[in-house]
């Protein structure tokens, strides 16, 4: 058992699919190459949403900016995924179309090109790429092709009596952190020595990720596909859950 699971308040699949979601984002650089899975928080108060993205940051990409508000336009985006590997938008509520569009982007990668300042033919160019954690308390995104670059995670209450102060809990995770830093480090390892030999048998979008839980199956000597086929499953839900928000759609599903 991962020591990071204690920290996890989630299902049991849920706190699969995480853990492979920090392991891949840990263990691969922001190169042209690289697509990233965007990683979707959901809960209520007191599930501790915002403090499990302070964890994940303090993993992934200890930073002194922490948290931000998902910005309005996209060169602020681009700006603000600079100087990270991995960026946490604090508190979102519904993203639209347009900043979904560039959101997309950002998964994949991508490059805006603008005049330079002061400038009447010249041009600038600058990266939009890199991890996300998005967090909020309802269904966020609405864009079935987001939702094909996402992993959404929905946390469960704390129940009042297993609750503790966030000073007691970050003291505990730093004394945790190298020994959840070594078992990340040991399981990344296994997964990149499986990875040449294992099978893809539900390719996503995001095939790198199913590529990756297929080498995860292997290290944890479970029947080929477990992970993939969970990993399927939370993107076709989410895809439902985001069609019924639509009145056309949520009605022809519905006949």
């Amino acid at each position: 058992m991962m020591t990071v699971k204690k920290y996890l308040n989630m299902h049991p699949v849920s706190q699969l699919l995480l853990i492979a979601w920090i392991s891949y984002t840990l263990a691969h650089p922001k190169i042209q190459t690289t697509s990233y899975l965007i990683l979707i928080l959901v809960g209520g108060q007191g599930s501790g949403k915002s403090f499990l993205s302070n964890l994940l940051l303090r993993l992934i990409d200890p930073s002194i900016t922490g948290f931000q508000v998902l910005p309005r336009n996209v060169k602020d985006l681009a700006i603000s995924m600079q100087n990270s590997h991995l960026r946490c938008f604090d508190n979102t509520g519904t993203i639209y179309k347009t900043m979904s569009d560039y959101l997309c982007m950002t998964s994949t990668g991508g490059t805006l090109n603008a005049r330079r300042l002061y400038t009447d033919d010249d041009e600038q160019s600058t990266n939009l790429h890199g991890a996300l954690i998005i967090n909020g308390i309802g269904n966020i995104v609405e864009q079935p092709d987001l939702y094909q670059r996402c992993l959404t995670i929905y946390l469960q209450p704390i129940p009042e009596d297993r609750r503790k102060s966030e000073t007691d809990l970050l003291r505990d995770f730093e004394a945790d952190c190298p020994v959840i830093m070594r078992e990340l480090f040991e399981l990344i390892s296994q997964i990149f020595k499986c990875m040449p030999e294992v099978e893809v048998t539900n390719p996503e979008r995001m095939l790198d990720f199913s590529v990756w839980l297929a080498a995860m199956e292997r290290t944890d000597n479970v029947p080929p596909g477990a992970y993939q086929l969970e990993y399927s499953e939370v993107i076709s839900a989410g895809q439902l859950d985001s069609l019924q928000g639509n009145l056309l759609a949520s009605t022809v599903l519905d006949f």
